[in-house]
This record gives structure tokens, C-alpha cells and sequence, in this order.
């Protein structure tokens, strides 16, 4: 139920941050990683289409047709790199790594819309986002639906903002515990 809420808030999120309902999603993501469930179910729930491929065989056709790719920093700077006036009709979303500010801008002059998401494994998918506008401002953004975050000290205190701590999520999409482990 959390992995099929994810997918509908997630698409209402985008809607209201880009008005268009072009879902059609170029995957380069391997099955076996999270993040792929956002690339079948988005357009699953919407009746839009998924291009399966990789960075080492994706072609101008599928971009072409494509209107998001999701994909690590460093795989965007890849395509980027491959085909860099094709992606300009293209929305991404950049997780799975730290999002350096020398890739933030390649992937800002690229693409049309660049979101910084960021998730842990134990979530589901994404726990925040952020849209890049500013690039002296880039961040892993606010928290998703029905999740929360905090920045604590060692002590679980929360932290002043500019202050360093760990960050903690709490909310729907957070898992209860490890398989064979104590919650």
C-alpha cells in the first residue's frame, strides 16, 4: 500500500510543479534497484509508456520520446554527455549519489526540470525533493507525503539550521525494521 501511495502522491506532486501530464518515462535503471518501481508505476497508473534501456544503449529515439529520466548524478552527466541537445523536453530526477554543484549545472542547461531527490533504502523510493532553480542553493529538498525529517544530535535533540547532525525520517513510507532483525 505505501509503494502504490508513493506512485499517486507522486504524480499529483509533479503535476502541480510542471502542469503536464506526460508521464511517458525512459528507464535506465536496472529492475533489481528501488527507484525502478517509479519508473514502471508512474506510468502504469496514468497509462503512459516506460522506454526500458541503459545508458549504454539508449538512443535520441528514446529520449525523443521520453518525457522523465531518473537516474544517479553521475549516469545524467553520462547522458548529458552523449546527447547533449536532446534532453532539453526532458524533466529528471537526480538521487542515488550526492548531487555535485558541476553536475547540477550540466544537468540544469540540459534539461528542462531537474529534481533533487533524495531517499535511503528504507524508505519508500524518495523521502524528499527539491526542484534546482537556484544553483547556489542546491539541497536535498522538503520532505515528500506523509513523511517527515529532522536534523538530530547525538542525543536525538534537534539541531539549529547550519548546524551539522543526522538526519532522521519519519512518516508512512519508512520502514519498521530489518528482515530477521528486532523492530
Amino acid at each position: 500500500i505505501a509503494f502504490l501511495q508513493f506512485v499517486h502522491d507522486f504524480d499529483k506532486y509533479l503535476f502541480k510543479q510542471v502542469q503536464t501530464l506526460d508521464r511517458n518515462t525512459l528507464s535506465l535503471t536496472n529492475y533489481t534497484f528501488d527507484i525502478f518501481g517509479l519508473e514502471y508505476g508512474l506510468p502504469l497508473i496514468t497509462g503512459s509508456k516506460i522506454c526500458l534501456s541503459s545508458i549504454n544503449s539508449v538512443s535520441e529515439t528514446e529520449i525523443a520520446t521520453s518525457y522523465i529520466i531518473q537516474q544517479t548524478p553521475s549516469t545524467l552527466l553520462q547522458l548529458v554527455n552523449k546527447f547533449p541537445n536532446s534532453l532539453s523536453n526532458c524533466l529528471c530526477l537526480v538521487g542515488g549519489e550526492a548531487l555535485q554543484n558541476l553536475i547540477a549545472k550540466e544537468l540544469y542547461k540540459a534539461f528542462k526540470h531537474v529534481f533533487n531527490v533524495y531517499g535511503p533504502a528504507e524508505t519508500v523510493i524518495w523521502s524528499t525533493t527539491s526542484q534546482i532553480c537556484d544553483l547556489d542553493n542546491i539541497h536535498i529538498g522538503s520532505p515528500l507525503f506523509n513523511e517527515n525529517v529532522y536534523v538530530l544530535d547525538d542525543h536525538g535533540t534537534p539541531v539549529p539550521i547550519g548546524v551539522v547532525g543526522e538526519l532522521h525520517i519519519a512518516g508512512a513510507g519508512v520502514a519498521r525494521g530489518y528482515l530477521n532483525m528486532e523492530e
